[in-house]
């Protein structure tokens, strides 16, 4: 995952030292800086953490014996036998 590295020089903008200081202030693995033609101003957003199990459990994701018991609930539900030939 790359950082977001601000260009040295930040010119031509009204309070470009507050810019900067949020740009110090980010969070590298948390934060985003969003901004733009159609933001008014810059927002700083929090990003989901992805690495967590909750975040994989909430998709839907699982894995071995609940993956299984998944598996031939779904093929109970669209009455297929295990040969998936119905």
């Amino acid at each position: 995952m790359g950082v977001f590295a601000p260009h040295p020089q930040i010119t031509g903008k009204a309070r470009n030292s507050e810019l900067r200081n949020v740009l110090a202030k980010l969070d590298t693995r948390q934060q985003v800086l969003i901004l733009g033609h159609a933001v008014p101003m810059p927002v700083v957003i929090r990003t989901r953490d992805t690495t967590s199990a909750a975040y994989y459990e909430a998709l839907g994701y699982t894995e071995g014996d609940q993956l299984q018991k998944k598996l031939e609930k779904n093929r109970r539900a669209l009455g297929r036998d295990d040969s998936g030939l119905g």
